[in-house]
């Protein structure tokens, strides 16, 4: 860009001079970048850029296409935060924004942000990524911070670049110092008198820095590569909110990661600072954004798609739409996966529909219609630690679901406290099993069923073709409740002799047996149907033959002539099973 380019008989020596680049906000800055030009040069902008993440900003080409809110979805929400961005608050503030994976809480950052820069209350931004070098350190976050703030505040520019060219090893400090160097300090701000502010009116050379722009929007502080980092950054940026003189707002968003939710309940910095927080899982209008966003999309392919004088008026009806809104469980991805699969200008919008409902399979091998979604919780379980703990708890989750009346399963069995007895494992060890997965499920207390967050993810896990490695084997949860059944039973039965055929001998007089004992059938029962489905591994049936007398050639022979006496069936089949296996290991 030339400066002065219509002038004439100019002759200037000397001196540093910026050109502005784009239209002036609101509030009187520009909304785009500052060039620094001149005979002199600034080496600190250089040095900042280096260890800034340009591709993490806002409009980065590197971020080309982001996901925004679809119009008339999230209002109130949206609403919320430029309201508390636009307050009349002089003071700084801290915004967190968290959902679980998938809630459109990226979308949702992309939107305000672009609302901001339009009215010209954009500080600065930053969009994590954990795919991306750069935009996955977090100690490139306040160097790329105080690199956008010196681009659309000239004080705070000079400031900093002075500050860097003062100190270029700032750079290798703790990010807390960075952040009190590069930012707090060089936004100082001190009133003016009455004259030079008036003076300042007048001249509108420099606006007040009280209405400067405000909004600094950090997304996915989650995808940042290091935990400990994560904490720190959200301790360092809400703190900073109590050093900072001018109204900036700060909106940060992340899953509900247990560290970072630990940090923000228990940290001693952070319990004494007011940060405000959103849980998009109670955000009461999720499913009616739903439905709005899928009858829009709907009815662009109805209006747009090549095949559309061939899709019927009525398509895809409201019980589909139903359906859909019912497997998105208030989680945007799902929907969205859905949609950019269904409306491809090469495929029949009708046909892609129904294999996504599992209506039809694909013609296509190679076909992944939830390939995005796949992407996504192949990743959070390629995270977990502890995943065959992981998986009977899942699975007990499923069968409680699903089948909890045929199995006796009940909700009040899926609290984390209930869990601990059934897979024996100590004390608190069901939250740090599940760990990874808070963005998946919630475990709001140890006397509360857990929740699964997203209905599509027992799709996932139970399609082999979809999540490989990770599949489900829900019969790891039967072996898991049958062997809990069984020492449920054997523990019942304390002090008497441990035998299969003494219980076979109560359940016949169960008529006749008090509660405890019909009770107990029940619960022999359920364990019976569990074992049917269970792998028997050699564990599973050594926890049998442990509360059983030892068996010798009498035993076999009796149990396989059982069927001369009038016993239950099924515990016959019992008995068969676990004597024929027991000749088998021989």
């Amino acid at each position: 860009m030339a400066v002065l380019s219509n002038a004439r008989n100019v002759n200037i020596s000397g001196g540093h001079f910026t050109a502005i680049n784009g239209q002036t906000g609101s509030k009187g800055m520009t909304s785009a970048s500052l060039q620094s030009i001149g005979a002199d040069t600034w080496p600190g902008m250089d040095r900042l850029r280096e260890h800034s993440a340009l591709a993490a900003l806002l409009n980065s080409n590197e971020r080309f296409d982001p996901p925004r809110c679809d119009e008339d979805t999230r209002v109130g929400i949206i609403q919320d935060i430029m309201a508390w961005i636009n307050s009349d608050d002089h003071s700084a503030s801290m915004t967190v924004l968290h959902g679980s994976a998938g809630a459109g809480k990226s979308a949702l950052e992309q939107t305000i942000a672009e609302r901001c820069l339009r009215e010209g209350i954009l500080a600065a931004s930053f969009f994590f990524s954990r795919t991306a070098l750069n935009r996955s350190n977090g100690n490139t976050l306040i160097p790329t911070i105080a690199y956008q703030l010196a681009q659309i505040y000239p004080p705070f520019r000079q400031r900093v670049l002075e500050q860097v060219d003062r100190d270029p090893g700032v750079f290798e400090l703790s990010r807390e110092a960075q952040m009190e160097k590069l930012v707090v300090k060089c936004l100082e701000f001190r009133p003016p008198s009455r004259l030079r502010r008036y003076l300042r009116r007048l001249s509108f050379r420099t606006p007040d820095p009280r209405f400067l722009q405000r909004a600094v929007v950090i997304d996915g502080l989650d995808e940042c590569n290091d935990h400990d980092v994560q904490c720190d950054l959200l301790r360092i940026l809400a703190s900073t909110t109590l050093k900072l003189q001018l109204p900036i707002r700060i909106l940060l968003a992340c899953r509900p990661e247990s560290h970072l939710m630990h940090a923000l309940n228990h940290h001693p910095a952070l319990k004494a600072i007011p940060v405000r927080r959103i849980d998009l899982g109670d955000d009461p209008d999720a499913d009616t954004d739903i439905c709005t966003f899928l009858g829009k999309e709907f009815q662009k392919i109805k209006d747009c798609h090549p095949l559309r004088a061939h899709l019927p008026p009525s398509w895809p009806g409201e019980v589909i739409i139903g359906n859909l809104i019912a497997k998105a469980s208030g989680q945007f991805i799902y929907v969205s996966t859905v949609i950019n699969y269904v409306r491809s200008l090469k495929h029949n919008p009708e046909v892609r529909l129904q294999v996504v409902l599992g209506l039809q399979p694909s013609r296509i091998s190679t076909d992944r219609p939830f390939s995005q979604l796949d992407t996504l919780y192949s990743f959070i379980f390629s995270c977990v630690k502890d995943i065959d703990t992981v998986f009977r708890i899942l699975g007990i989750l499923f069968l409680t679901a699903t089948s909890g009346t045929v199995f006796g399963l009940r909700p009040e069995m899926t609290t984390p406290a209930f869990l601990e007895q059934i897979t024996g494992v100590k004390p608190g060890e069901i939250g740090l099993a599940l760990d990874e997965l808070l963005s998946l499920l919630t475990i709001a207390d140890r006397d509360q069923p857990i929740k699964i967050l997203h209905a599509s993810l027992f799709d996932f896990l139970l399609d082999e073709d979809r999540s490989g490695t990770f599949a489900l084997d829900v019969a790891l949860a039967h072996e898991t409740l049958a062997i809990w059944r069984w020492k449920c039973i054997d523990k019942e039965h304390k002090g008497a002799p441990p035998s299969l055929l003494r219980y076979c001998l109560l359940l016949n007089f169960a008529r006749f047996a008090p509660d405890w004992m019909i009770t107990q059938e029940h619960a022999f029962t359920c364990f019976l149907r569990h074992s049917r489905h269970s792998p028997l591994s050699d564990g599973f049936i050594t926890t049998y033959l442990d509360s059983v007398y030892l068996l010798d050639s009498r035993w076999i022979s009796f149990g396989h002539g059982m069927e001369h006496f009038k016993y239950d069936s099924a515990i016959i089949e019992l008995y068969r099973t676990i004597f024929d296996r027991q000749v088998l290991k021989s």
